[in-house]
């Protein structure tokens, strides 16, 4: 689930950016590239949210083949705010 304002973040013309869900609802974009995975969450997240997203993260990576990966936090944004 997401609201009108994240859709618009996330689905651009024909792209459509990837998500990550917090309790079931959309919480954030996340990009890979050069073995850099940079988080963007809509809004401030709790610690704990935080561990289990890099968690998550590093088997993305994993599966990604990135060996010597790391991830990079971007402060909450606006949904609405261009990337």
């Amino acid at each position: 689930m997401m609201t009108a304002d994240q859709r618009k973040a996330v689905c651009v013309g024909a792209v459509i950016y990837p998500t990550f869900l917090v309790d079931g609802t959309v919480g954030g974009m996340w990009d890979l590239k050069n073995g850099v995975l940079t988080v963007e969450p809509f809004h401030p997240l709790p610690d704990e949210v935080m561990g289990e997203l890099a968690a998550e993260g590093a088997r993305l990576m994993a599966f990604a083949g990135v060996e010597e990966g790391e991830i990079a936090w971007s402060p909450p944004r606006s949904p609405t705010t261009a990337s």
